[in-house]
């Protein structure tokens, strides 16, 4: 039977489902319902199929693989409870911009000041450089760590980012 081969996969993608889930719970951020629901739906309609199958017409020739149509099911399970959670959950960052500055918050305080550092030392070397003017030299300096695109290119932005800053604070993303 299939299950044999597809069963372990299924178990390795159960896995990896079940780490995200549980990276999700230590540290919340803001996924985006776009690519929530892609990677809900690719768990959810092959699992489905497969438990379709493997319980109707797939049933007189079990051979003992039909065991992996538990770790179908689970895998199954946790994807929907992915989609709840995302329609629910009001805990961590609202937003794709609220992510960023949840994960500049959570840097060691020396990496946070090494990447300010560094990010303001190529700065000042465009600006030695002629690259950019003084004004945006010092809007560059004063933007927020994370924030450099932002605050000082924003019509170099693509779609997705104009969207989530336009966004930014409502809750939708």
């Amino acid at each position: 039977m299939p299950l044999m081969y597809a069963g372990p996969l299924t178990a390795f993608a159960l896995l990896v489902n079940a780490h995200g889930e549980v990276q999700e719970l230590r540290t919340p951020r803001y996924p985006g319902a776009t690519i929530t629901w892609t990677l809900a739906l690719w768990n959810i309609i092959p699992g489905v199929l497969v438990l379709g199958i493997g319980l109707t017409a797939a049933r007189p020739f079990w051979d003992g693989s039909e065991v992996w149509l538990w770790a179908v099911a689970a895998n199954v399970a946790l994807a929907v409870w992915t989609v709840i959670r995302l329609s629910v959950s009001k805990s961590g960052p609202q937003d794709d911009l609220q992510n960023v500055d949840q994960a500049v918050s959570e840097m060691r305080p020396d990496a946070r000041a090494t990447a300010l550092q560094e990010r303001d030392a190529a700065i000042r070397e465009l600006l030695a450089q002629g690259r950019i003017t003084p004004e945006a030299g010092e809007m560059a300096l004063a933007a927020p760590l994370g924030h450099l695109g932002r605050t000082v290119a924003p019509e170099m932005m693509s779609p997705f980012g104009q969207r989530a800053v336009s966004q930014a604070g409502s809750g939708r993303a």
